[in-house]
């Protein structure tokens, strides 16, 4: 870059910046985090000032660098979580007899600031005193270790929240249930409990009951949708629905594998959280390093692992034949309205669905890649995972019986009650016409050791689902007023249909979801001095929601085309007679919606 575009380039790297003047003691943002600790002369404990403390991020090469104070101390900001190497270097020193503390890993983890163990310079061609013993950590290999660091801190002490922090040890090795999703790990944070028990088992955007549930969890008691969701720092929450954009299947917008770190603060936030006062949510997506490495994974879940449902009834006859109390079967036919008669006339006997146990499959697989652009500059993350569930459902409604349908010994003889096709009466009827217009909307019970007893109506309903989600991640290093920054994109999509088999535990609700949410964000890290910081975002999501029906084969089509979720079913008569079985017909032609319509044919 030539003298006559680099002055444009920094004035335009000032003023699109606005930075924030950060003392030592102060807290980070939540996805980086500072380094902390003391450069001293071998043997004594006088600090060697202006020395030079250089921190290297050992997978993307990312390099921050700083002066020591007349203490020795110094403090490095803006670093994004991930392991470290630390060297210092200064004029007329060499490394003192404590060396292998110049090379130690740091994990930003816990709390954002970490203390290292002292670094020792001896001035050269001094003898090389005794060591002083340090009461520190021991000094860690360099990548991820098997055990804790004695340097990163268990406990918060450097403010009052209250919260968990998972890295990405926790989130590979802890086991997740079901579709898996961070959220999980959140429930072992004190104070974290499910959400509010909702209308039905139907995860997803909380729209009305038995659509989706409030949110993910209830943190000290306060509603669901008061937590804040934010990845990599950058807003997640969904505006129009109150909790973080996401679909009923691809709960997540990020792959458990393409986590670096899940933060949680349940309690006592520091300022700069001040958008909700439930938790604050914070998931660190990874970045690419100097070389390329992947992951593919996958899981599966038959339903020979899965427990069955306390509800989900085995065995039975094939049918339950309807009878009254004196053992005599109820009858159903259909209305011949040419030969004014009824035909096919047999017992009413509905097919019992419960036979075995409800098949169900579960898939989740998905893979992880990332590496670099450009040597030592740019680097890439990129992720895809995609989840199918093949499943029904078991479920069960309360219905009318035959008995609850109409008084069956004395039939009602009056025209007004009557079957009229063409000014002629056929039969008497228990109930009126526009009561057996009600009536046809409900199936009668086919599973009297149901739940509901007699009144059990059980029906096998679809649950499949399937859910993508990708996302790419960008990290480009570049060096502007001789400091290292970082300017990071990352794009998120998740594509869900999933088959919700019971809306609100109402007969003939089951609805396909239709869930797509995207989400930019660009985050801008720089550096301008040792005691000047900011970090710039900016974040777009959206999220499109739309819901099908799924038609009930009880039901058929509407006469209003192109309107769904309009309940039209065969129009069913009772006809009983005084003294005879009870009797029920259909009509060939008449339905519901044409009886209740401007041009019924019944009177």
């Amino acid at each position: 870059m030539s003298s006559s575009t680099k002055k444009p380039f920094y004035i335009i790297l000032i003023f699109c910046i606005v930075s924030a003047y950060l003392p030592a003691s102060s807290a980070q943002t939540t996805t980086t985090g500072a380094i902390t600790g003391r450069v001293f002369e071998a043997g004594t404990t006088q600090g060697v000032t202006g020395a030079v403390v250089t921190v290297t991020n050992q997978e993307t090469g990312l390099k921050r660098s700083t002066a020591t104070r007349d203490d020795g101390s110094y403090w490095i900001s803006t670093l994004p979580p991930g392991w470290y190497t630390i060297s210092a270097t200064c004029e007329g020193y060499e490394q003192g007899p404590n060396s292998q503390e110049t090379n130690y890993g740091i994990k930003l983890s816990k709390t954002n600031l970490v203390t290292p163990p002292p670094i020792t310079l001896q001035k050269i061609g001094a003898a090389t005193p005794t060591p002083t013993p340090q009461p520190t950590a021991q000094p860690v290999p360099t990548g991820i270790p098997t055990t804790e660091s004695q340097a990163e801190q268990l406990t918060n002490t450097t403010n009052a929240s209250r919260g968990g922090n998972f890295t990405r040890r926790d989130l590979l090795a802890l086991p997740l249930p079901g579709v898996r999703t961070f959220d999980n790990l959140a429930f072992l944070v004190p104070g974290v409990a499910p959400p509010p028990l909702a209308i039905g088992g139907n995860v997803g955007p909380g729209l009305g009951p038995g659509v989706g549930t409030s949110g993910q969890f209830s943190v000290n008691g306060l509603r669901s949708r008061s937590n804040n969701f934010t990845i990599d720092g950058s807003d997640n929450n969904d505006e129009e629905v109150g909790v973080r954009r996401q679909g009923f299947t691809s709960l997540v917008p990020q792959p458990i594998e393409s986590v670096q770190e899940f933060q949680i603060t349940t309690l006592l936030p520091e300022p700069q959280f001040g958008r909700n006062l439930g938790a604050q949510v914070n998931a660190v997506s990874r970045s690419g390093g100097t070389d390329f490495h992947g992951t593919a994974y996958g899981f599966f879940t038959d339903k020979r692992l899965k427990a069955r449902d306390a509800f989900d009834l085995t065995g039975g006859p094939a049918n339950y034949p309807i009878v009254r109390s004196d053992g005599r079967p109820v009858m159903i036919g259909q209305f011949d309205i040419e030969g004014l008669q009824i035909v096919n006339n047999r017992p009413l006997a509905p097919a019992n669905p419960v036979g075995r146990e409800n098949p169900f499959t579960r898939a989740q697989y998905g893979f992880v890649v990332g590496g670099p652009v450009v040597e030592q500059k740019s680097h890439f993350f990129f992720s895809f995972e995609h989840q199918d569930i093949n499943a029904s459902r078991e479920s069960h409604f309360a219905v009318p019986t035959v008995a609850e349908r109409g008084v069956q010994f004395n039939g009602m003889l009056t025209g007004d009650t009557g079957l009229n096709v063409g000014g002629t009466n056929f039969g008497a009827f228990p109930t009126s016409a526009t009561g057996d217009l009600f009536f046809s909307l409900y199936p009668f019970p086919n599973n009297p050791p149901g739940p509901y007893g007699a009144n059990t109506y059980t029906e096998i309903l679809p649950a499949n689902a399937d859910g993508t989600i990708f996302s790419v991640k960008l990290d480009n290093i570049f060096n502007a007023l001789g400091k290292d920054h970082v300017l990071t994109g990352r794009y998120n999509f998740t594509d869900d249909d999933t088959v919700l088999p019971v809306t609100g535990e109402a007969i003939f609700s089951t609805l396909r979801a239709l869930v797509r949410t995207q989400n930019l964000s660009l985050i801008l890290n720089t550096v301008l001095s040792s005691k000047a910081t900011n970090q710039a975002r900016f974040s777009y999501g959206r999220t499109s929601l739309n819901f099908a029906e799924v038609r009930n084969p009880f039901l058929i089509p509407s006469r209003f085309t192109g309107e769904p979720f309009l309940l039209n079913a065969p129009l069913i008569q009772n006809v009983t007679l005084p003294g005879t079985n009870p009797q029920y017909i259909t009509l060939p032609g008449f339905d519901t919606e044409n009886a209740f319509g401007p041009n019924s044919l019944i009177s």
